[in-house]
Formats: structure tokens, C-alpha cells, sequence
């Protein structure tokens, strides 16, 4: 949770400094906000999954623009499923155990604008 906390905490700080969310997780290395270190998912057990073993998706919302509900960042779903880490718009990380609310989650912010 802590690396999560870390990367939703750099892309607040990135979206403070230039007005809007960075294209992907690799630009909070290249601008200096965070390390790769700090960055990469301790759990990710495939390092090609997703950027840096995190699913980063942008949203179009400043952060806290959704109320907290959109998610920013999560873990691929594992097989066999077991909980993940998801980290909010509005600065909140969760671990959540429910498939259907992850996927669900997933879903909403996948078909945001």
C-alpha cells in the first residue's frame, strides 16, 4: 500500500505542477517526482505486467474531482484472484478482496472521457 500511496502522491504533486495528470507512470520518472525505485509494485510477481507492475489509468478530473471514487492506479487482477491494492483520485488507497467491485472499478474508469 505504502508504493501506492507513493505514486498517487506523485501524480497529485505532477498534476499540481503542470496542470495535468501525466500520460504514464514513467513520466513521474522523468520529471523527477519519483524514483523507479519507489515506483515498482513489491508484489508484482510479472514485471511485464502493466507499467512498472501497476495499471495506470488518467483520468480527465483534477484530483478530488470525482468525489474519490475514480480510480487511478491498481494492481493487475491476480490468478487466483486475491486482494489488490487501489489507489483513488482523491488521495485514498484500498485493498480490496471483492473481484466484482475491482472489476467494476476497473470498468468505470476504463470508459471515463
Amino acid at each position: 500500500m505504502v508504493a501506492a500511496r507513493n505514486i498517487l502522491m506523485g501524480l497529485v504533486i505532477r498534476h499540481a505542477d503542470a496542470g495535468e495528470w501525466p500520460a504514464t507512470l514513467q513520466a513521474l520518472v522523468d520529471s523527477g517526482h519519483l524514483t523507479a525505485e519507489r515506483i515498482r509494485n513489491p508484489r508484482a510477481s510479472d514485471p511485464a505486467a502493466g507499467e512498472f507492475g501497476w495499471l495506470y489509468i488518467r483520468p480527465s478530473v483534477a484530483p478530488g474531482g470525482a468525489g474519490g471514487t475514480r480510480l487511478v492506479i491498481t494492481e493487475p487482477a491476480p490468478e487466483p484472484w486475491s486482494d489488490v491494492v487501489i489507489a483513488f483520485e482523491d488521495g485514498h488507497v484500498e485493498v480490496v478482496n471483492d473481484r466484482e467491485r475491482y472489476e467494476r472499478l476497473l470498468a468505470e474508469a476504463r470508459a471515463e472521457p
